[in-house]
């Protein structure tokens, strides 16, 4: 099928708009091409109303083998390098992906001023996949889609190809093509696109002139490689003093135990052998285990071993192996497209860990891309919180996923009302329904980057956690008892920079009765109650660790890895927070409960934690739990009968254990000191138990008797909706007084 617009070029100027740096991802080509380009352009034929610009729309993949020269030569001069829309590495995947995908492939052309009676010029590429629904900004809006085609963890960015000099042309005859509506969708969403950059650009402006409908349905940023004056310069603008001193440290013992060595792949090497080796390697290291590895799926492998040889015929393949003893420890796959460059994969032995050999060939990475002033940038790939890839490269990326109406009413309407729909959601739900997807995170998402993770900071049973979690309490191992943020130096330095109202603490030899924060005070201050813990006799939390940057850290690690395992059955972590506690020895943690979910880690000493099945009505009343919801009373009542119908668990150093919301426990320190670090978060079903129980207190207070949370499924969610809506329409009103 072939459709032509009238499009009329206005400039012939394909260096034209202001190069910034942030759009040097965009900046011109490289010299050969570039002047390849400008001769075509420079043609004496070509005059600012002779390329008139027509819209070829191709349905399957035999068409579209015929446009694959004029493919090349338009990824070749584009505006924006975009290596996973060149042909030899989009074909392979539509081939190996495509098949119960509905794909179509826009083509926008002009005549081509060098060959006026020849075959025209591809301008403009645009692949495309037709859904029933728009997954930008809702898995369920029933409205016809057409989206940028894109395979997960494989394709990593959808630029569309537009040919420098006639950008601006050639996507207005895409959005006239859309407009004209034979797709019969109503939405087009362009999903990671650059938000910055020469297509950006001229997506907000077009959008901008022609006052089209559009939402902005995601938008983040991810790690960017831009050189500096050398290697050792960039390398000591990102890290500190102390991060490069324990890396040499590291080089320098691993290089001290055996032979190691940086290599990468030569233009005469055997590539295919590199390959295998990659594969094999990823296929041992933490990846195969997990699933991920390319050789874990027969589709991935074939497709990869086509586009690294492909890319490598091309001159366009980057492989960097660092190698113990002559067998490989760390791996890194590049693409090369133009003036930049995509990190592909990465993989490492997780048995050298403690050596950290992925950042060692990602420093070496660096130091080779330094050596090559032809590359201008690199693309992590990366999701936007790894804490490897963020912590090296210093610049970022922005990418966003924008939706566009496609002309018709209803996809007006729909754009239109977004905004109003999540306005109306967050203000009297406090939540964002349209995205709650993001929420559904499973093991594979968590894992969805090609970084290297960190070394695990926790032992966590998978059975365990599936039969225990928010049930019962089950101890988890740790490899935080010798991590130096929990010093008493670095305890003092924390509590000295944290709000003074973070820091609590009283005499520790106080009964289990007692109420949480009531014992009596010691006359000391904080850092001296720290210095002299031994033997000053008290207890302390710091809360909220999490406002200090180095501690956040440490927590979402920890946490990350406690997702990997939660999202599955209780998905929705939010209101991640960190509290450290520090007490003398025989001190008392009184009887109390927390209405989060609790994993606390043993760092420094013993002690004895008693624990209570929440559910147990002999220990903890409905009404209890409204008045601790709700907070009218805090404190719950400990009697000595108790005692016998508790949970006893004894922790060390290096260990640690669960606690599921509102279990009812109290602590007793051993012989010696003990340091405490409490990683606590809530979910979407433990914010539901909350609200449920803030509404049976009200509706206690009001002379009638609720059924008990968990009774009725269709009476909680009755209770959880009227509640936000009524505490929440409360506060609106409250706040126009």
């Amino acid at each position: 099928m072939k459709m032509s617009f009238t499009r009329w070029a206005t400039r012939t100027d394909p260096t034209k708009g202001a190069v910034t740096r942030r759009s040097v991802i965009g900046a011109p080509m490289p010299q050969a091409r570039r002047a390849a380009t400008e001769t075509r352009l420079s043609g004496g034929a070509v005059t600012d109303a002779s390329a008139k610009m027509s819209v070829v729309v191709v349905k399957d993949l035999t068409s579209l083998e015929q446009h694959v020269a004029a493919w090349e030569d338009l990824a070749g001069a584009a505006i924006e390098p975009n290596v996973f829309y060149e042909p030899w590495m989009l074909m392979p995947a539509l081939r190996a992906y495509g098949a119960d995908r509905r794909s179509l492939f826009v083509l926008v052309q002009a005549p081509d001023p060098a060959r006026l009676l020849g075959a025209p010029l591809l301008c403009g590429l645009f692949p495309l996949e037709l859904r029933d629904h728009c997954e930008g900004v809702s898995s369920k809006l029933p409205l016809k889609t057409l989206c940028l085609w894109r395979k997960p963890e494989m394709i990593y960015l959808c630029a569309p190809l537009l040919r420098a000099g006639y950008g601006h042309e050639a996507l207005a005859a895409f959005f006239e093509w859309l407009d004209a509506g034979s797709h019969n969708c109503s939405l087009m969403e362009f999903g990671f696109v650059p938000g910055e950059g020469p297509f950006h650009h001229l997506l907000v402006d077009y959008l901008h002139s022609n006052s089209k409908f559009n939402y902005v349905a995601e938008s983040f940023t991810r790690a960017l490689f831009r050189p500096a004056a050398d290697a050792e310069v960039y390398i000591l603008s990102a890290l500190h003093r102390a991060r490069r001193k324990e890396y040499r440290r590291q080089e320098r013992r691993l290089a001290e135990t055996g032979n190691l060595e940086y290599r990468a792949l030569d233009p005469g090497a055997d590539a295919d052998a590199w390959i295998e080796e990659f594969m094999e390697f990823e296929a041992e290291s933490w990846k195969g285990k997990g699933g991920r590895a390319l050789v874990c799926d027969e589709t991935d492998r074939k497709f990869f071993v086509e586009v690294a040889r492909e890319a490598f015929q091309r001159g366009k393949l980057m492989m960097l192996a660092l190698r113990f003893n002559g067998r490989p420890i760390a791996y890194k796959i590049n693409f090369l497209s133009g003036a930049g460059s995509f990190a592909f994969k990465i993989a490492f032995d997780e048995e050298y860990a403690r050596y950290s050999p992925g950042v060692l060939l990602e420093l070496e990475n660096i130091r080779l891309l330094h050596d090559h002033p032809q590359t201008r940038w690199m693309d992590s790939c990366a999701d936007p919180d790894r804490f490897m890839i963020n912590h090296l490269w210093t610049d970022r990326r922005a990418i966003q996923t924008v939706v566009v109406s496609a002309g018709k009413p209803q996809g007006d309407l729909a754009l239109a009302t977004i905004p109003l729909l999540k306005w109306g959601n967050r203000q009297i739900f406090r939540r964002d329904l349209l995205q709650r997807k993001r929420l559904q995170i499973t093991k594979r998402d968590l894992l969805s980057t090609d970084e290297a993770p960190m070394p695990r900071l926790l032992e966590i049973d998978g059975e365990a956690f599936r039969a225990g979690f928010n049930r019962a309490p089950f101890p988890i191992r740790h490899h935080l008892a010798d991590h130096p943020l929990f010093s008493l130096r670095r305890l003092i330095e924390l509590a000295n920079r944290l709000p003074e109202e973070k820091v609590k603490y009283n005499r520790a030899d106080i009964s289990v009765g007692a109420g949480l924060y009531e014992g009596p005070r010691t006359g000391l201050s904080v850092q001296e109650t720290i210095r002299q813990i031994e033997e000053c006799r008290s207890w302390m939390v710091i809360n909220n660790v999490e406002l200090d940057p180095e501690y956040r850290q440490l927590l979402d690690r920890c946490l990350d890895e406690v997702q990997l395992f939660s999202e599955p059955v209780d998905p929705g972590m939010f209101r991640r927070e960190g509290f450290i506690f520090i007490s003398s020895p025989h001190s008392i943690t009184p009887f109390h409960m927390d209405p989060e979910y609790n994993f606390l880690l043993q760092i420094r000493g013993k002690k004895q934690v008693s624990v209570w099945d929440g559910r147990d009505r002999s220990v903890l009343s409905e009404i209890a739990l409204e008045k601790y919801f709700s907070d009218v009373a805090r404190q719950i009542v400990f009697k000595e009968e108790y005692q016998q119908r508790g949970s006893i668990f004894e922790l060390t150093p290096g260990t640690g254990l669960h606690f599921p919301v509102v279990a009812p426990h109290w602590v007793r320190n051993g012989a010696e000191v003990s340091i405490s670090f409490s990683v606590t978060f809530r979910t979407l079903a433990s914010e539901r138990q909350r609200i449920v129980y803030c509404a049976n207190a009200n509706l206690r207070k009001r002379g009638l008797n609720p059924k008990p949370y968990g009774a009725s499924a269709l009476r909680d969610s009755a209770k959880y909706y009227a509640f936000r809506a009524g505490s929440r329409i409360k506060r609106l009103l409250i706040g126009h007084r």
